[in-house]
Parts: structure tokens; C-alpha cells; sequence
């Protein structure tokens, strides 16, 4: 597979996936592309650093994928994160335990990483849309990729 820089794929506005069907369906082994001498930057020239957290400020990437974007929201009482990033290295620890319990809080993103904290707000927490830190060579996408269509065999090659 090589990356295009299609901003569609499982996005959620989007609801023809036909890449993806076809990623899922395969029982092939998926190869994952970089071209070595692509110098791709996830921020363009003249970007503010500082609006990292906006959801129009998502990262340029290769391969974007979910919008380069985490939506959290409420579901039934609990919070839910696309792509499930509710875990580790994500979040650390009991989810239930660090997020507080008034429901008053907001979720933020440690400037370039993908660790997300709870932070205390006056504000209930419905919703929110915060972009995923890309990374270069598009690490992060695999991951998700990998863990969304459940094939822990998609590689990455150079």
C-alpha cells in the first residue's frame, strides 16, 4: 500500500469506505510504503505550533486516517474515544479513576505527543475533536490501522 494523502479514509463524514473493505477483506499480508526521500512535515510553513489542539489544525500526513482527528463524546454515561486510544500509552491508568467524577472536565493533548490528560473545567464535557500527533513516517496511522482492521501483520517498509 502506498500512501496518497487521501483525507477520507474511515473518516467519519465519510461513509464509502471501500478501501477499507477492501484492506479488511484481504488475506493478504498489507505493506505499508514510505518513500525515503519524501520530506513530508506533518505542520506546513507558517502553521502557529500553538493551535495543535484545534481540530482544523490536524497534521498533514501520507496517510491520513480517522481525519487525523480523536473524537471523544459521552456514550451511555462513559466516555469513548475514535480510534480507541482509551488505553495505554494513550492514557495511563484506570480511565475511570483519573477522569473526574462531576463529569466537569476537558481533555487535552501534551504538545508533540499522543499522551492525553483530563484536566478540570467548569464546563459538563459532551464532546470534543482533538487531532493525533501524525509523526513523520506515519507510525502512528499504522498502529491505528492495525488495530482497526485487527491484522497485527501490516509492516512498514521504507
Amino acid at each position: 500500500m502506498l500512501p496518497n494523502g487521501d483525507p477520507t479514509f474511515l473518516h467519519p463524514d465519510f461513509n464509502d469506505q471501500r478501501f477499507y473493505q477492501l484492506l479488511k477483506s484481504t488475506p493478504k499480508k498489507i505493506i505499508f510504503l514510505n518513500n525515503p526521500s519524501d520530506n513530508f512535515e506533518p505542520l506546513g510553513k507558517g502553521w502557529s505550533w500553538d493551535d495543535y489542539q484545534e481540530p482544523y489544525m490536524t497534521e498533514r500526513s501520507r496517510f491520513a486516517i480517522y481525519g487525523n482527528l480523536v473524537s471523544f463524546k459521552i456514550e451511555n454515561q462513559q466516555l469513548t474515544a475514535c480510534p480507541d486510544i482509551l488505553k495505554i500509552p494513550f492514557f495511563t491508568g484506570n480511565i475511570s479513576r483519573i477522569k473526574p467524577a462531576n463529569g466537569k472536565f476537558s481533555i487535552e493533548r501534551d504538545n508533540g505527543s499522543n499522551r492525553f490528560r483530563f484536566e478540570s473545567s467548569v464546563k459538563t464535557f459532551t464532546s470534543v475533536k482533538i487531532p493525533f500527533a501524525t509523526g513523520k513516517r506515519d507510525v502512528i496511522a499504522l498502529s491505528f490501522l492495525r488495530d482497526t482492521l485487527d491484522k497485527n501483520e501490516a509492516d512498514d517498509v521504507n
